[in-house]
């Protein structure tokens, strides 16, 4: 059978069975919307639905509920994105530093495809291809906000995508950090707490987060017993939590060259601040930033040190992630475990710093 023919409704029979198509044209605006029977179990209710939708839709834009507010501010209307979207407040933090740096707060009139398409054009030039990626991610949340909220109709960002970082890149000379710079920086270090955790970061290849979190009661049988770190998050920092993945949690072996080091830190927080708790990333970069900017050191770059070292020395690709606490990169690795054994054997390829 064939339904009654209704403006703005087109209607199709298939093998599959009735779809209804609202198109409204108006005022330079274009909305669609389709009803299927598969969709609605029946072509009379699909029918039914294709009416309602077109009835209702050609209402809103009598009352031009589907016309820009030119009262609206992009700022509003990226705020609201962000209130709709499922992301914490770190990750909120960054995207406003993008808002406000690449994109800019105009009428919501002004934003046009043409204006997403010169701003990414103009950042392509000195940004790299994530950044770029992230900013045309904010253009398309923004603007399917807006068409949630009834700001417009036709959506803006279509038609185009983000495209290639055309940044220069500057190729510099590596500077690699040695054990005669660890030694420098750990005879020139008068705190005794950021000398052990350096020592731990140099000898075990750590996470910096992992060695704030550890006490005396994770130093046993010889062992570094790895199963807690401290947050960096705003709402966590310098709290005590899990470790970043299974895999994180994991034994570390002492080196021999570790051992005499560790028996002079005995306290239930193994390496504290001077205020006798954990450090975070901010507090220990912080007071480390005088000693450790001359020699361009991190606990990241010896933590990059220690992996390095334990490749050039053929120790094989399971045990070093399993010393380092990461995930395996193939679906073979997962099934290569290392063991004590050779956890053991390969700490020892880490040469003494101390020593000449």
């Amino acid at each position: 059978m064939k339904y009654k023919k209704e403006r703005y409704i087109n209607q199709r029979q298939t093998k599959h069975g009735w779809t209804f198509q609202v198109i409204i044209r108006k005022d330079g605006h274009t909305i669609t919307e389709s009803f299927s029977e598969t969709e609605y179990g029946s072509a009379r209710l699909a029918f039914d639905c294709a009416l309602n939708f077109r009835n209702k839709t050609l209402a809103d834009l009598s009352e031009k509920k589907y016309f820009p507010k030119t009262s609206i501010m992009l700022s509003q209307l990226f705020e609201e994105s962000e209130d709709l979207s499922n992301i914490n407040a770190k990750t909120k933090r960054n995207h406003l530093t993008l808002f406000n740096r690449y994109i800019g707060d105009i009428k919501l009139d002004d934003f046009t495809s043409e204006f997403m398409i010169k701003k990414l054009n103009d950042i392509s030039y000195s940004l790299s291809d994530d950044t770029i990626s992230r900013v045309f991610h904010l253009f398309k949340r923004m603007d399917e906000t807006a068409i949630l909220k009834h700001y417009y109709a036709v959506p803006r960002c279509i038609g185009f995508k983000a495209p290639r970082s055309h940044k220069i890149i500057e190729i510099k000379e590596a500077r690699i950090t040695d054990k005669d710079t660890v030694k420098t920086v750990y005879e020139n270090c008068a705190d005794k707490s950021i000398k052990g955790i350096i020592a731990v970061a140099y000898y075990t290849g750590m996470r910096p987060a992992e060695i704030y979190a550890l006490g005396k009661k994770d130093i046993k049988n010889g062992y570094i017993y790895v199963n807690k770190q401290i947050g960096s998050d705003k709402e966590e920092e310098g709290v005590v939590t899990t470790t970043k993945n299974n895999y994180s949690t994991r034994m570390i072996p002492i080196s021999p060259f570790l051992e005499p080091i560790l028996e002079a830190y005995k306290g239930s927080v193994l390496f504290p601040n001077v205020g006798g708790d954990h450090f975070s990333s901010n507090t220990f970069n912080a007071r480390t930033a005088p000693l450790f900017r001359p020699y361009n050191l991190s606990l990241y770059k010896l933590r990059h040190l220690f992996a390095t070292t334990l490749e050039y020395e053929g120790v094989d690709r399971p045990t070093i992630y399993a010393l380092m606490g990461h995930t395996p990169k193939n679906s073979t690795d997962v099934y290569i475990h290392s063991n004590k054994e050779k956890m053991k054997k390969a700490v020892m390829k880490i040469p003494d710093f101390l020593g000449d």
